[in-house]
């Protein structure tokens, strides 16, 4: 090779170069580790090669030898650039592909791919939780099967469009049906992936719920529409007066003023108000328009298209109108109301001597249920002056279960008149409670006429009204007699009949239990015998609470006489239920009572009846319960028994 055996140790099988010909060659540059081709690794060892045979054969100088390495090392250097660069390009496009995936697999858009065949290809979380499938399910259908019907051919043809090259991207709103069968509406985007002849290669389409924003829309035009219809049939005249004209007015001003609209609103307001009332109507106008303190309800005279006066009741409040202010009125006719008030003005005065002087109260409301006239004698009834019950509502006057009583009354009243088949002389006797002006009740009876015009259309209520309280008292006392034992004011045998009637009633019909439950104290005699009937009587009370305390809510207990109780237990599944409440019973009486000084051990002997086991009827229920008792206390006493014969 024409070279000494050191230079040739120089240079090294494996391609790596230490010094040759007095040349340095970095190792590093031959040996360090890339990752070259097949064919950039046959290039290498075919020059390496070529080398070798170069110094083999010597036929070539030293200086060539260099030359060729030279060569040699430019050439690495420049698979290393290439390597390094595809490198780069390696990692970008592994970058760009994280991003994709991380923007894919988002949970802010449901994003799919799918084939020209309408074919889900892949989905990600987003799109199965808007669809409520799984991945596999969606990946089996077509998008198709699941769009809602309604929107299946307007998505089609653009789908259409998209396939045979008209357009490359579309959005729109469309439903798609979920698998619990929900409609969702959704916001769809889609853009074609084309291949180098043109042909669609697949499909992105991004998809957003916007079920929620649908809703709200169809609310929004649900609630103008419901405010638009009452706007156009509302009973009151509604308009906005602006700079002196109605820019805006519903059906009923036109009706009640007998212009159209059209007219009406090419002139000024002031032309319909009765020259007596227009300073009134302008002041009130300019203070709700510069925000100061107004009437919030005041009557006026306006003129019709025929030059009759009417009588008009209005509020108004201050709003925007087309970015500059105005006022929005609700008015209301109140003539018919007027002439009425008028007629009983009249009337007042003939009949004010007779009133004034009255113990009953007379009070006389409108149709609107307000106050037109109240006798001075409501300051005995209710302890407020004529005036101050003139300012009041219904709701201030009347409890309002009494309130509901008088609002149901009227509503009969006129679904009766407005048929024709009321009678004009009817009256009507209702028991209510009135606020007394220190927050107590008082109970009246009111009997109500319908005060009527001339055609005998409904224009007010007259009542006189009657404190009944101490009549109402007398009542209850009569009645607690009647059916309460006056000892320890539990119901007694009649009030318990009546109750094991109903109980028995129910049973049958809901195939229930109804236990009959005898109870007598233990010993009871000795107390009355040894401490005396006063201590006798407070540990009957006290026996009479501790039983209630031990019930279930439903359940009765009642007293016979003596040391006698009974209970009714309805509504029972079975005998456990039964034996529950009794055995609660016994436990109670076991700790003592304490009765003024004494503490008093007192147990019971319990027996039990069961309907429809034991008996059918209250004598044969009372009856076995009885033995039943009889026998616990034939058995020791202090416990409970359950009867032993049909």
């Amino acid at each position: 090779m024409g070279l000494p055996k050191d230079k040739i140790d120089g240079i090294c099988m494996d391609g790596s170069i230490h010094d040759i010909g007095g040349m340095s060659v970095p190792a590093e540059l031959l040996s360090k580790p890339t990752k070259l081709s097949e064919l950039e690794l046959s290039l290498i060892k075919e020059h390496a090669n070529k080398g070798f045979e170069i110094m083999k054969n010597q036929s070539k100088t030293k200086q060539a030898l260099i030359q060729e390495l030279s060569s040699l090392r430019q050439m690495i250097e420049e698979l290393e650039q290439s390597e390094s660069k595809w490198k780069e390009e390696r990692e970008e496009l592994i970058k760009r592909e994280t991003r994709f995936r991380s923007y894919f697999n988002s949970h802010l858009h449901g994003i799919a791919i799918t084939s020209p065949e309408n074919k889900w290809v892949q989905v990600n979380d987003r799109i199965c939780s808007i669809m409520g499938y799984s991945r596999d399910e969606i990946i089996r259908m077509t998008w198709s099967e699941m769009t809602h019907p309604d929107d299946i051919t307007a998505d089609l043809a653009q789908f259409e469009r998209v396939l045979s090259g008209q357009i490359d991207y579309y959005t729109m709103n469309k439903r798609f049906i979920r698998k619990d069968g929900k409609v969702v509406w959704t916001n769809l985007s889609v853009e074609c992936v084309r291949k180098s002849d043109g042909s669609v290669d697949h499909i992105i389409a991004m998809v957003d719920d916007i079920t929620s924003v649908k809703l709200a829309e169809k609310a929004l035009q649900e609630s103008e529409d419901r405010y638009r219809r009452l706007f156009e049939n509302a009973n009151e005249a509604i308009f906005v007066a602006q700079d002196g004209k109605l820019v805006f007015l519903n059906p009923v001003t036109s009706q009640l003023i007998g212009y159209s609209s059209e007219e009406l609103m090419r002139r000024s307001f002031l032309d319909f108000i009765h020259p007596d009332d227009q300073n009134l109507v302008i002041g009130n106008y300019l203070k709700r328009l510069k925000g100061e303190d107004f009437q919030p309800r005041y009557t006026f005279r306006y003129l019709d298209k025929n030059g009759a006066i009417h009588w008009m009741e209005i509020g108004a409040v201050r709003i925007e109108w087309a970015g500059r202010p105005a006022t929005l009125n609700f008015c209301t006719d109140i003539t018919d109301r007027k002439r009425v008030e008028e007629a009983l003005r009249e009337s007042e005065m003939k009949y004010r001597l007779v009133v004034d002087n009255m113990v009953d109260v007379i009070t006389i409301t409108d149709m609107n249920l307000r106050f037109t006239y109240v006798s001075p004698s409501i300051m005995r009834l209710r302890g407020f002056t004529v005036a101050e019950v003139m300012e009041q509502t219904l709701e201030q006057v009347m409890t309002p279960e009494s309130l509901q009583i008088v609002a149901k009354a009227f509503e009969e009243e006129m679904k009766l008149d407005a048929g024709g088949t009321v009678d004009p002389l009817r009256s009507l006797i209702l028991e209510l409670e009135q606020y007394r002006k220190d927050g107590s009740i008082v109970l009246i009876e009111s009997h109500m006429s319908f005060l009527r015009d001339e055609a005998q259309k409904v224009v007010g209520i007259i009542s006189l009204n009657r404190d009944i309280t101490d009549r109402k008292q007398a009542e209850e006392k009569i009645r607690q007699l009647a059916y309460h034992d006056t000892l320890t004011g539990l119901p007694n045998r009649k009030l318990f009949s009546d109750r094991l009637g109903i109980a028995l009633a129910q049973a049958q019909r809901n195939q229930k239990g109804v236990a009959v439950t005898m109870i007598d104290l233990d010993n009871f005699k000795d107390v009355n015998d040894t401490l005396g009937h006063d201590v006798g009587d407070l540990l009957l009370k006290a026996a009479a609470a501790r039983l209630s305390a031990a019930l279930r809510k439903g359940d009765t207990v009642a007293r016979f006489g003596g040391d006698e109780f009974v209970l009714i237990l309805p509504d029972l599944k079975g005998i456990e239920d039964v034996i529950q409440v009794a055995q609660k019973i016994v436990d109670s009486f076991r700790t003592p009572f304490l009765i003024d000084t004494h503490q008093l051990i007192v147990t019971t002997s319990i027996g039990i009846a069961v309907y429809p086991h034991d008996g059918t009827d209250n004598d044969i229920l009372l009856k076995n319960a009885d033995k039943a008792m009889y026998q616990a206390k034939q058995t020791g006493r202090d416990q409970y028994q359950l009867c032993k014969e049909a």
